[in-house]
């Protein structure tokens, strides 16, 4: 029997991230202006005994878009912050349970469970301090009663 294993799936946009646009033109409201660019990603990460050729499958037909996505295997390495958000223990992520209730339909057994966490990566023209990040990070990218951010510069 194979031991359980977690395995780690990064989805991000192929060219123009669009949600990352549109934090951008957020943090510039808020008169942050040091900011340059913010990448946006989704990250999956599947706990369980899986085949290499299934996890690839899972990303390929369930949980990334070929069209404008593209995903990877392992930690997207940008320079810039990065600031993971995910939910609070305790917290139902629905998202999860789809995933494992589509994973099921597709025949691909040996998950026992996903969460989903979603990735910022903050470029600037400047320094950003930690909290500067952390409060425009509440305002902006999570709630803070049902989710919890890890900020470090990479």
């Amino acid at each position: 029997m194979n031991s359980l294993k977690e395995y780690y799936l990064e989805i991000f946009p192929v060219t123009k991230d669009f949600k990352g646009e549109e934090i951008l033109q957020d943090l510039h409201d808020l008169s942050i202006e040091d900011i340059q660019e913010v990448l946006t990603s989704k990250v999956y990460i599947l706990q369980g005994s899986l085949a290499n050729k299934d996890i690839e499958r899972i990303a390929k037909e369930l949980l990334t878009d070929p069209v404008y996505e593209q995903f990877s295997l392992e930690e997207r390495i940008e320079k810039g912050v990065r600031i993971t958000v995910f939910f609070k223990p305790g917290v139902l992520d629905l998202e999860s349970k789809r995933v494992l209730e589509a994973l099921k339909i597709m025949g691909i057994e040996g998950i026992i469970s996903v969460k989903t966490v979603r990735c910022y990566i903050i470029r600037t023209a400047a320094q950003l301090s930690v909290d500067t990040c952390r409060n425009f990070s509440e305002k902006l990218l999570y709630n803070k009663v049902i989710e919890e951010a890890e900020i470090k510069e990479v």
